[in-house]
């Protein structure tokens, strides 16, 4: 007995402020802590807790110690300190040959914090902010390579804010380390129209539209863009009947076409334009008339592309042209190889690779209206040895002809005595551009049927 009683005094003097062997409080071993030992180590728990939020676009995680979070306690674990009965304790512990038994106890861990702060830190997060928000997106038909498709939604991120700062607090007051915001029915926008409930629709409508605009053709064009009519437009020529079903009208489709070729025509055609044009010996002056340049052949590329589109052909080409402009470069569309002929001082040059490989006098058309010889920019489209030149009163063997405007071209004058000066005001050719025999010559050598032949009156 006194053996008993001195390990039992032994024993309540050790623990006489702290907790028994084998006692554990929410899972922590405080066996030999005393209570503020024990509470120390519930606030470091507590210090340590953060929240979790999960968006559809991302996850943020807010410290604790961004809104005061912080443990508080309520007197639980002094009451199980008090709850401890050394006597029944020690005895228990004698029995069981000196091994003590569990003591598994709970303590509601009591925490505050901040809710202004705790909110304001949600308020602050990019998820939070108007600008990051996507919209949902809708269902929609588009036209994606060369056929109509059902576009599925898309849920896009903008939220309920409120619903989202009430379950971080809820959270918080419930010590939780984790909101998944996007398992909260209702928080995020939903699209108006899905798959689920208009895809048939859509899938039906592209269905219809797939039969008629599945054809796509893309003009290159001389500036280097492209221009391309597709579905996207041609669906627009369709019409419907009284069912809602889709066909071509012959007449409508066909005036389409027509307006559409004439739309791309307007961008290219270049015949005839006003072009700035670098003088010799005067600058920069402006050229207007002729046949030289780029022009879409209308009719032809009307019944080229008529055909393309019904039989959904995909292509990519030229537009079908009746004229196109040679010269490769710059100089307008005029390259560094031409023709000058200038009416006023009677006098025209070659030029080749941006030299002068040929200068002459010349006398060209009478100042009548029926014989002046036109202005404007054109191409020779003949070169004939010993050619008879022939018209009303007369005709005339000439040894070089080269025609680039109707009935206009240069050639030599073998009759004449002179050339330049004012001798076509009054006895000027018929329109022609007349050349000493020798210059004609050499001429003849030099122009070619891509020489932008330039004529102007200065």
């Amino acid at each position: 007995m006194a053996y008993y009683m001195k390990q039992f005094t032994e024993f309540a003097q050790a623990y006489s402020d702290r907790f028994f062997e084998g006692t554990s409080i929410n899972g922590i071993d405080v066996t030999g802590m005393t209570v503020d030992e024990v509470e120390s180590k519930l606030e470091k728990g507590i210090d340590d807790y953060s929240i979790k939020i999960k968006f559809r676009n991302g996850e943020e995680t807010i410290p604790g110690s961004k809104f005061g979070y912080h443990y508080v306690s309520d007197g639980t674990v002094e009451r199980l300190f008090r709850k401890q009965d050394a006597r029944t304790w020690f005895d228990e512990y004698m029995k069981n040959g000196k091994t003590a038994t569990p003591v598994e106890a709970e303590a509601e861990v009591n925490t505050v914090f901040d809710a202004d702060m705790l909110l304001d830190a949600v308020r602050a997060l990019p998820e939070m902010q108007e600008e990051n928000m996507e919209k949902p997106a809708d269902a929609f038909m588009d036209y994606v390579g060369n056929k109509y498709v059902v576009v599925p939604e898309e849920e896009g991120t903008t939220l309920d804010k409120k619903t989202v700062l009430r379950a971080v607090l809820d959270a918080a007051d419930q010590y939780e380390t984790e909101v998944d915001i996007t398992a909260i029915s209702g928080v995020y926008e939903k699209p108006s129209q899905t798959v689920a409930t208009i895809g048939k629709e859509l899938q039906e409508e592209a269905d219809a539209l797939n039969e008629f605009t599945d054809g796509s053709v893309t003009y290159t064009l001389p500036s280097g863009e492209e221009k391309t009519l597709d579905g996207t437009l041609t669906k627009n020529w369709l019409s419907k009947d009284a069912y809602g079903n889709y066909y071509r009208d012959d007449y409508l489709w066909y005036e389409q076409i027509r307006s559409y070729v004439q739309s791309v025509a307007d961008m290219v055609d270049t015949v005839g334009i006003t072009r700035p044009f670098e003088a010799t010996g005067i600058g920069e002056i402006q050229v207007t008339g002729g046949n030289y340049g780029y022009q879409i052949d209308i009719e032809a590329e009307i019944q080229q592309l008529t055909d393309e589109l019904y039989h959904g052909t995909v292509t990519t080409r030229e537009p079908i042209y009746s004229s196109k402009e040679t010269a490769s470069g710059g100089n307008n569309g005029l390259g560094d190889d031409y023709v000058e002929v200038d009416c006023t001082r009677q006098y025209m040059w070659i030029y080749i690779d941006g030299e002068v490989a040929l200068e002459t006098e010349v006398v060209t058309g009478l100042m009548t209206e029926s014989r002046a010889t036109p202005a404007g920019i054109c191409l020779v489209y003949n070169k004939a040895l010993d050619y008879t030149l022939t018209g009303p009163g007369y005709r005339t063997p000439v040894s070089y002809w080269m025609p680039f405007n109707g009935a206009v071209g240069f050639h030599d004058a073998w009759w004449r005595g002179a050339f330049g000066g004012d001798i076509y005001l009054w006895d000027g050719s018929h329109g022609c551009v007349n050349m000493p025999v020798d210059m004609a010559e050499k001429a003849f050598d030099l122009i070619t049927f891509e020489m932008p032949i330039v004529v102007y009156y200065s």
